[in-house]
């Protein structure tokens, strides 16, 4: 008995039914075993979407003949979704909408603009609407130009006299260990005559203020100063030292 079922036709050997690490997979194995006992697969790719299993359904009732609900139930199609047919795509009349408000109202938000769509009457989902309202670009900050004070524009001539006019401004530069440094130049406009020069590792608006006071007292006081709109320069106790 046990010799004749060893030598029936549908014992498999025990070593093709084990799998270990790194043999081959069960999914080659069941096809070797398929192919091993004469059976075949099918080849057809099957029907995963919708609009593939509605190609199914026409032509099974175009070529075999069936009725559609038994086409459908064939194929597992719902009669809604077999009658179901796609609504047009209206973004455009939502981006002509959006466009046109941010024409006329640019400082106006996304809730600004859904909320006069809805008074308009459009009963647009508004997440549809920021949807399209992000892929416009309406979402971005804008960068506006800075509105500059008008300046009076005036010719730099070259004084005629010594202490007429005095230019100061700041120039830097790095050491070899790493240690930046500043140095702050007073000139004559009327000669390039270099009348102060001061280094150091900081320089504030206190010590432009003495370094000014002990070059006034040794050379005399200018009529104007010109200067950069720096920190140093525009601070109050420079406006008040001025004055």
């Amino acid at each position: 008995m046990q010799g004749s079922r060893c030598q029936s036709r549908y014992y498999v050997p025990m070593e093709e039914q084990v799998f270990r690490h790194g043999s081959e997979s069960a999914e080659e194995a069941q096809g070797a075993d398929a192919s091993k006992y004469g059976l075949k697969g099918c080849d057809r790719k099957k029907a995963i979407g919708p609009a593939e299993k509605r190609e199914l359904v026409d032509y099974s009732r175009k070529e075999h003949g069936i009725s559609l609900r038994q086409a459908c139930i064939l194929f597992s199609l719902h009669f809604s979704v077999y009658y179901y047919k796609p609504k047009p795509n209206e973004d455009h009349l939502v981006r002509d909408a959006l466009s046109s408000l941010a024409d006329r109202h640019a400082r106006w938000g996304f809730w600004m603009m859904h909320h006069r769509l809805r008074n308009l009457g459009h009963l647009w989902n508004h997440k549809r609407v920021y949807r399209i309202y992000t892929e416009m670009g309406l979402n971005l900050r804008r960068k506006t130009k800075k509105r500059l004070p008008a300046r009076t524009l005036e010719p730099l001539l070259q004084p005629i006299y010594a202490n007429e006019t005095w230019s100061m401004d700041f120039m830097h530069d790095v050491l070899s260990n790493g240690v930046k440094f500043r140095s702050f130049n007073v000139i004559d406009d009327f000669n390039r005559e270099c009348l102060n020069l001061t280094l150091d590792t900081s320089i504030n608006s206190k010590r432009v203020i003495r370094e000014l006071d002990k070059l006034i007292a040794w050379r005399g006081m200018p009529r104007r100063i010109r200067v950069d709109n720096i920190p140093e320069y525009i601070s109050h106790a420079m406006a008040e030292w001025a004055d």
